[in-house]
């Protein structure tokens, strides 16, 4: 075996990327030659291996050429997560089952990327297989995984500190508290502006819906859910924050309506013809406990997640829902759209949907089909959809950890899962009407 001051020296930096030999072997990675001409030389080979390290150098001097991926970002979000649970060196055996179905090359791979922009440093193997990790670069790591959280974070703890400024009482403290404290990090920005709107509105001496109060402080803020839902969406996390329920701090959910247009009857007290109250009519929900059923038109009925879609179908103003009994969800299905689903298979009535393209639209699409034995059917809600809009919205947040999941389970609409997370978008339901 050669000597290591017999060898040249490849120029690695050894702060990136340092290597593990077994014993008896050389323990250091200086000294090594790709141009060694020995037959007999150990080296001699690895000479394809070499080539290897060394284009793994001459990346790692090229930080700007890295172009970050979903793939990135979900290794590091798994980096982040296993690191905290231990810290320092770190094996990437876990990481590398975390990130399947990607083989072990794509995934060693993507971890030399994120060394290269300085996340984390590697250790590598006598192969050169990537074998351990450590975090150098906790803020950087966290950027990766989701672009764009930490100004969001930032924006959101200095709207929470406006809306609860000059206000006094145990629940503003308690959000001063969380806000001046590690744990706000961890928080989803909107969480942390709901609590301070919750503050702010637990001083006032009356009771409004979730849904108002949300809106007036959070309206026109970069939220995961929409400005309105904020408050409903974190009731658990805000209630044990403030160590009671929200309906004591003045805060009331909202009234469940039903909104429905098109054709067809419904058969309640007297019968409801609902092309006598076109464009479309509403009621509480809870009056669907006194409906016997309903007689959806010719063409079925036809289910929608937006309200603009919704009332431009009532409108007929979308040939394909004509004739429908037609249906507006406002978001995940729950017991209305169960019950209108159930009563419309047991009269053997066509049943369709369209929802937005993302993780809750494939969610409602599986409950759909579960409430009616895999009859409902989706309606532009594919692959192609995906490829042809030209207005889209970025993935990142929960709704990228959502399509993650669907994309992995191979579930129903779980292609569409994976198209959206390949494109590194969701789209919404208006947006399909002018591509349409």
């Amino acid at each position: 075996m050669h000597e290591p001051g017999q060898h040249t020296l490849l120029p690695l930096r050894p702060r990136r990327i340092s290597t593990e030999y077994s014993a008896g072997f050389v323990d250091e990675l200086y000294g090594l030659s790709r141009d060694c001409s020995d037959p007999d030389c150990s080296l001699h080979a690895t000479r394809r291996k070499m080539n290897r390290l060394a284009y793994i150098e001459r990346r790692t001097e090229h930080p700007g050429l890295v172009s970050l991926s979903t793939a990135h970002r979900k290794l590091a979000a798994i980096l982040l997560k296993r690191d905290r649970s231990a810290g320092g060196w770190r094996p990437l055996r876990g990481a590398r089952t975390a990130m399947e179905p990607l083989g072990a090359w794509e995934v060693d791979e993507l971890v030399l990327d994120l060394c290269r922009v300085g996340a984390v440093d590697v250790r590598l193997a006598p192969d050169y297989q990537p074998t351990h990790y450590k975090v150098v670069e906790e803020s950087l790591l966290q950027e990766i995984a989701r672009p764009g959280l930490a100004a969001k974070t930032r924006q959101a703890l200095d709207h929470a500190r406006s809306i609860i400024g000059g206000v006094s009482g145990p629940e503003a403290d308690a959000v001063r508290r969380l806000i001046e404290s590690e744990a706000a990090t961890s928080w989803p920005p909107d969480a942390v502006m709901a609590a301070a709107a919750v503050a702010r509105h637990a001083i006032e001496d009356r009771v409004l819906p979730m849904r108002v109060v949300s809106t007036a402080w959070l309206a026109g803020r970069a939220t995961e859910v929409s400005a309105s839902k904020a408050i409903e969406h974190h009731a658990t996390r805000l209630e044990t924050l403030f160590g009671r329920p929200l309906i004591d701090l003045g805060l009331r959910p909202h009234a469940p309506l039903v909104t429905i247009g098109g054709a067809g009857l419904l058969e309640s007290d007297f019968p409801i013809r609902l092309e006598e109250h076109a464009p479309f009519l509403a009621f509480p929900a809870s009056r669907l406990l006194r409906m016997r059923g309903i007689q959806p038109a010719d063409e079925g009925l036809f289910l929608v997640e937006n309200r603009n879609v919704f009332e431009a179908a009532c409108y007929d103003e979308i040939p394909e829902m004509q004739g429908c009994m037609i249906l507006y969800t406002g978001g995940m299905v729950g017991p209305s759209e169960q019950w209108f689903a159930e009563r419309a298979f047991e009269v053997g009535a066509k049943i369709r949907f369209w929802f937005d393209l993302d993780g809750e639209g494939i969610l409602s699409a599986r409950l759909l089909r579960g409430w009616t034995k895999d009859a409902a059917v989706p309606y532009r809600m594919n692959p192609r959809e995906v490829h042809a809009a030209t207005r889209v919205e970025p993935l990142e947040g929960q709704k990228l950890k959502t399509l993650e999941r669907l994309a992995a389970d191979g579930g129903f609409l779980s292609e569409l899962a994976q198209t959206l997370l390949d494109r590194e978008c969701w789209i919404e339901q208006e947006s399909q009407l002018l591509t349409g």
